[in-house]
């Protein structure tokens, strides 16, 4: 998604994630119902 220029998330951020195989969890802050992580 941030590659795609969808502003979620800054680039280097997944960069790092990918490195580090540390997962992303993007949620909806204008939902308060619990997702699926």
């Amino acid at each position: 998604m941030s590659d795609e220029g969808s502003k979620v998330i800054h680039p280097r951020a997944v960069t790092a994630s990918l490195k580090t195989k540390t997962k992303i969890v993007v949620r909806n802050t204008f939902n308060e119902k619990r997702g699926n992580p």
